[in-house]
């Protein structure tokens, strides 16, 4: 029963916080007819980070407490429901229902509810399910956004400043605004639960939303409403279920990257065509909107989106851009367009790029302070070769590039782009069904995105440059612009149409080839979701022979120079050379057939999808493993955590808000124990800590270490270095390993041992112990051996 009760009020907070006040603006502001009805929840998510993000940079300005924010947002939502009763009373004259009851059918039980179809809703809460079971994988960065969530809840006068690793550090700067971490915070406030507990249970909301968004992309993409279940499935194969058990949409759904990506992007791109071509979206909804109305609100819900988008994280605006940069590479290649089409093409596109350029602009001058800013790949793989970087804190990036990285001759390794394994290799060959629909303005993205990233990674002189620009641990992520789930869900579609058609035709013969087909196809996914695993970390075996995916760039190519060619030859012979191409060769005219994608071919598809995903199912089963999560308390059952001992765990969470815990940075320990409770750590682990020169990351390092270090035992100078760490840091608490050499001087301070785990014992120091300590140096009192005889140590 509390477990259920755990369950219930976090994912009903989720959604009061991350929706409701977003679905109010949408109704307000009347731009959710634009909003193809899967992407109801995620335009919310857009909208809602808006006030949340306005309200959060007020109240860490005036230093106020998290409960001025609650009372910010609830305020927005009390007003927005009464103006949207007003309204409704005074446009409609509705008497049969309440006037304050009907608000909720904007915000809960609208339209775009009731559009959506039944099998995405099913495949969003089977995502959602399976996304609680496994748990959020609290690791690496991770727990940096987890522990400033905890700072911003605990403290009576949270700003900028005091909410983050270090008392005296700066934050990094691509999260000067700390909207996620704050929306985390939110949502542990109203549920009365501890952020750790949040990020176990909230990506049942957010991973549901991420799946009808790309449910909505697909709906607006292939412009078909029953297209949206096969491409949330696929999306689901490939970013979820068969990257098990590392799947990064689940293990980092909650950093404000995976929100970005996986949220945010698809109503982005998805927007982006209803704008641009807003006369072949009428399924939307707009019937009864001008053409110019529905690209203003979609233009608007799209850069809103982007801007938060950017300050989520700044970085994956690359990753977006690629997906534009795709599109326009080959939009601009079925030139000449008539004036108004290229007019909205500059003006929405222009909107968005000033909305990113803006991001950019405004925290570009604290990210050129990062030390890693601006480096090269071997500038880079030298620096990771340094001992602050060893073990757990490294990062084995050399794994992930063949070629000459000091001759700046290298690309990326060919199968890191399909990661995702068998589902994802068979998505990027799924892109390739955009070459038969020249005139298919979606498929101009999916080609052009493909091409574009697969021509960055793979070229020996062009990732060179890419990797100058963004560096190397970010150029890594490039693989995340592909639209792979696109591409396998159009795979899936595209196959049951042509055997339904094959199949209608009557014949023994046709009946024939339409089972060899879904035969052929079921079988190859089959098999490739079983052959092909997904890499772990950052190396591993080959998955995939590099030649397949340079092949797979070849004919991305090939399509290119296709469309350049009769580009030329338009701009050559005239505008009637298209009409008369298109007559000699069909397929010139062809796009992708919406009206053949019925219930039949949306069933087919899903049916197909559903059978190759068989081999990943074991998957599940593994990460539901009862031994994986026996005996554990809810606030350890997430990532790494776990290892974190469960005594020392709740003897952190009775220390004062804002004590200075002293871990060894070579572990893991100081990032669980700032996740854990609301404490600043005298360092932490090096490659997630923003290296500014507020943080000293270095020099933090080097000093935890020296207390930690064997070197001297436990001998009288080893005792002094040891001593000057705890009083010039004003550490409150130590946790050190069972067989550390720093427990003796402990024990002979008088520190109070508090806690005995397997992997972490857990020392609490008073301010006598440490005027003990001090004094017992050289018989001088605290404030001489602070002041004089320890700065000569």
């Amino acid at each position: 029963m509390q477990l259920l009760q755990l369950l219930t009020s976090t994912l009903a907070a989720g959604l009061l916080v991350l929706v409701v006040p977003g679905a109010t603006l949408l109704a307000l502001l009347r731009v959710d007819r634009v909003v193809p009805p899967p992407l109801v929840p995620a335009a919310a998510v857009a909208l809602g980070f808006v006030p949340i993000g306005v309200a959060t940079a007020i109240a860490l300005w005036l230093k106020q407490p998290i409960w001025t924010i609650t009372v910010a947002l609830a305020v927005l939502v009390v007003l927005g429901w009464f103006s949207l009763a007003a309204r409704v009373r005074r446009e409609d004259g509705r008497r049969n229902i309440p006037s304050l009851l009907v608000p909720l059918r904007a915000l809960v039980a609208g339209t775009w509810l009731r559009a959506t179809p039944w099998g995405t809703w099913l495949v969003a809460l089977a995502a959602g399910g399976i996304a609680v079971g496994v748990g959020f994988h609290a690791w690496n960065d991770s727990l940096y956004h987890i522990g400033q969530a905890q700072k911003l809840l605990a403290l009576d006068a949270p700003s900028f400043t005091n909410t983050l690793q270090f008392p005296d550090g700066s934050a990094h700067p691509g999260y000067l605004l700390p909207l996620w971490q704050e929306t985390l915070a939110q949502v542990a406030f109203v549920a009365r639960v501890d952020p750790v507990e949040v990020i176990w249970i909230l990506p049942g909301v957010t991973v549901a939303i991420a799946t009808l968004a790309m449910g909505g992309l697909g709906w607006t993409l292939t412009r078909a409403r029953r297209a949206s279940t096969p491409i949330a499935l696929a999306w689901v194969l490939v970013a979820c279920l068969g990257p098990l058990p590392l799947a990064d949409a689940i293990f980092n759904s909650m950093h404000p990257g995976g929100i970005a990506l996986w949220i945010l992007m698809p109503l982005v791109l998805a927007m982006l065509f209803v704008a641009l071509w807003p006369e072949q979206n009428r399924e939307h909804g707009a019937v009864d909107m001008a053409t110019s109305t529905v690209t203003r609100a979609a233009t608007l819900i799209a850069a809103t989106a982007t801007a938060a988008f950017g300050v989520l994280h700044v970085s994956n605006l690359v990753i977006l851009a690629m997906g534009m940069l795709g599109y326009l590479l080959i939009w601009a290649l079925r030139a000449p367009w008539p004036r108004r089409v290229v007019l909205r093409h500059l003006a929405v596109f222009g909107s968005v790029a000033l909305v990113a350029a803006t991001c950019v602009v405004l925290l570009l001058p604290g990210l050129s302070e990062l030390q890693s800013f601006g480096k090269d790949a071997a500038s880079e793989l030298q620096a990771n070769e340094s001992d602050l970087y060893a073990g757990k804190n490294g990062a084995p990036l050399e794994a992930l590039l063949r070629g000459d990285v000091a001759g700046e001759a290298y690309h990326l390794r060919a199968d890191y782009l399909v990661l995702g394994g068998g589902f994802a290799l068979l998505g990027l060959i799924g892109l390739l069904l955009a070459l038969y629909a020249p005139r298919w303005p979606a498929g101009w993205f999916l080609l052009g995105t493909g091409l574009l990233v697969l021509g960055i990674a793979l070229s020996d002189r062009v990732f060179p440059s890419y990797v100058d620009v963004v560096s190397l641990d970010q150029a890594r992520r490039i693989e995340k612009a592909l639209p792979l789930s696109v591409g396998l869900g159009l795979l899936a579609l595209a196959t049951a149409a042509a055997a339904l058609r094959l199949w209608h035709a009557g014949s023994a013969i046709a009946r024939g080839a339409a089972g060899f087909l879904i035969a052929l196809v079921a079988t190859a996914t089959w098999l490739l979701a079983d052959r092909v695993l997904v890499m772990q970390g950052y190396g591993g075996p080959q998955l995939v022979e590099p030649r397949v995916i340079t092949t797979l760039l070849v004919l991305f190519a090939l399509g290119f120079v296709l469309f350049a060619a009769l580009l030329i030859v338009r701009l050559v012979r005239g505008p009637r050379v298209r009409a008369h191409v298109e007559q000699r060769i069909r397929l010139a005219a062809w796009e992708w057939p919406t009206t053949v994608i019925g219930s039949g071919v949306g069933v087919l598809a899903t049916a197909l999808l559903l059978f190759g995903a068989v081999p990943a199912t074991g998957r599940v089963t593994d990460m539901f493993d009862s031994k994986r999560l026996v005996k554990l308390p809810t606030t350890q059952r997430t990532g790494e955590l776990r290892v974190f001992s469960v005594q020392a765990a709740e003897q952190l969470r009775k220390l004062p808000v804002g004590s200075t815990i002293l871990a060894d940075p070579r572990s893991r320990d100081p990032y669980a124990a700032m996740a854990l409770a609301p404490v600043y750590v005298v360092s932490s682990v090096p490659r997630h800590t923003a290296s500014t020169p507020e943080n000293r990351v270095e020099e933090r390092f080097r000093t935890a270490v020296s207390f930690f270090d064997k070197e001297g035992g436990s001998s009288p100078a080893a005792s002094k270095r040891r001593i000057k760490v705890l009083i010039d840091n004003d550490v409150d608490a130590v946790v050190v390993h069972p067989r550390s050499v720093a427990r003796a001087l402990l024990d002979d301070i008088g520190a109070r041992l508090v806690a005995r785990g397997q992997n972490q014992f857990m020392y609490v120091l008073q301010p006598e112990t440490l005027e003990r300590a001090a004094a017992g140096l050289d018989g001088r009192s605290l404030a001489v051996a602070s002041d004089v005889g320890l700065a000569q140590l």
